[in-house]
């Protein structure tokens, strides 16, 4: 059987130096996190969760930090060569011109 902790006493069953607020805490129960909920329990007019329903939204999320993390290394070894850019290219046109009008004028070799 677990034991019930008041949504308030989570910050301290976490035991980090940057406790999360319990307003933090009421987000996490109700909209969550990267898809993950906190679990809350209702009891009168109090709400509880438990030390384990803590730990694995920790679980989850550390879990599912440590895919994006894997994903976005494999999307930049990925990534190709830049190709050149419109402004680029137009830029290399412009000059073109540029120097063919300076050759015209003789000020230019």
């Amino acid at each position: 059987m677990s034991i019930l902790i008041p949504l308030s006493e989570v910050p301290g069953v976490l035991g980090t130096p940057n406790r999360p607020s319990l307003g933090t805490i009421w987000r996490w129960c109700l909209k969550g996190v990267q898809g993950h909920r906190l679990e809350a329990y209702r009891v009168g007019r109090q709400w509880y969760t438990t030390e384990e329903a803590v730990l694995e939204f920790g679980r989850a999320l550390a879990e599912t930090s440590r895919a994006n993390l894997d994903r976005k290394q494999e999307s930049r070894q990925a990534v190709r060569p830049r190709a050149r850019t419109h402004t680029e290219e137009r830029r290399a046109r412009e000059i073109a011109a540029a120097e063919q009008f300076l050759r015209e004028r003789g000020l230019l070799e």
